[in-house]
């Protein structure tokens, strides 16, 4: 980061569905990225996963339908 590089995880991702940012522009989406596509919703939690609320992660999702938390 410091280089001005992305994490070699990221760059190497070849479906582009990881990326870093400032954490509350990729929840409130205003962080631009391949990741998140226009239909995508953006959730701190997914289905068998600690409460959020708990752990406070550093972590976004783009939950599949399976996996969403209702």
């Amino acid at each position: 980061l410091e280089a001005g590089r992305k994490p070699y995880c990221v760059m190497a991702c070849m479906m582009r569905v990881l990326d870093i940012g400032p954490i509350d522009k990729i929840a409130s989406g205003e962080h631009k990225t391949t990741a998140i596509g226009p239909n995508d919703e953006v959730v701190r939690q997914v289905k068998n996963m600690s409460d959020p609320e708990l752990t406070n992660p550093s972590i976004r999702f783009v939950a599949h339908s399976k996996g969403k938390v209702k």
